[in-house]
């Protein structure tokens, strides 16, 4: 819930903002992470090892881990096209650990250089309490307004941080870590908002973040990899 807090204080000081279109969107979705090198580190059992092209599973409906997300927008009424916006994405990463892979490196003391199950070394790897991506934004839109029945179209980009919490089982042995800076990235989005009026619509849009995501767990496991996830989403937008 700290992230979610973060960004609601955030939003408020984007409310306080004069003069300007203040818009709030809530929105669901779903989310696609591309396979990715897999770092791991432990240095009480000898461990560093590097799981090669490791895929990720967002399991948004058979884990019981919804996609949400929660962005504050305004735009100023002396440049209505172009504003500023903060989002926060809550999307899981797991990892399928039943998948084949190469890993090398060394693991408890021993140097390793092989293609085996990814289970076999690390038992399960989620960041089941969401990666928590949160951005600061530029957008920009071709309408100056939102009106009924039109589609009112937008593109933006911005710089970002990872929030995540994870947890999981390397050699058999439980870790996990709370909520934590995980590094930092980039992202992209763009889609329409349908008008039901001036001041309500329905959101549709997709969007691609990027960065390198470092979790510290306990007990001392520190584990690293890139991100590099597609996302789909729908919602609403209310314009005040």
């Amino acid at each position: 819930m700290r992230p979610v807090v973060a960004i609601l204080l955030v939003g408020l000081l984007f409310w306080r903002v004069a003069h300007a279109e203040r818009i709030v969107a809530v929105y669901i979705g779903i989310s696609h992470t591309f396979a990715s090198d897999l770092r791991v580190r432990q240095p009480a059992s000898g461990s560093d090892a590097t799981f090669e092209s490791v895929s990720w599973a967002p399991h948004p409906l058979t884990q019981g881990a919804p996609y949400y997300g929660l962005r504050f927008s305004y735009f100023p009424a002396r440049a209505p096209h172009t504003g500023a916006a903060v989002d926060f994405t809550h999307y899981k990463m797991y990892a399928e650990t039943a998948h084949i892979v190469r890993v090398r490196g060394t693991w408890n003391g021993v140097h390793v250089d092989d293609l085996s199950q990814l289970s076999a070394r690390l038992q399960h790897l989620e960041v089941s309490h969401g990666v928590n991506l949160t951005s600061i934004n530029a957008q920009f839109r071709w309408s100056p307004a939102l009106a009924k029945g039109i589609w009112a179209r937008h593109i933006g980009a911005g710089l970002l941080v990872y929030l995540p919490h994870a947890e999981g089982a390397v050699g058999n042995t439980a870790v996990s870590g709370g909520y934590q800076y995980g590094g930092f990235g980039g992202q992209v989005f763009g889609g329409a908002e349908y008008g039901l009026s001036s001041r309500f619509g329905l959101l549709i849009e997709g969007k691609f973040d990027i960065g390198r995501l470092e979790l510290d767990l306990e007990p001392r496991t520190r584990i690293e990899t890139s991100v590099r996830t597609l996302h789909l989403i729908g919602g609403v937008g209310f314009h005040f």
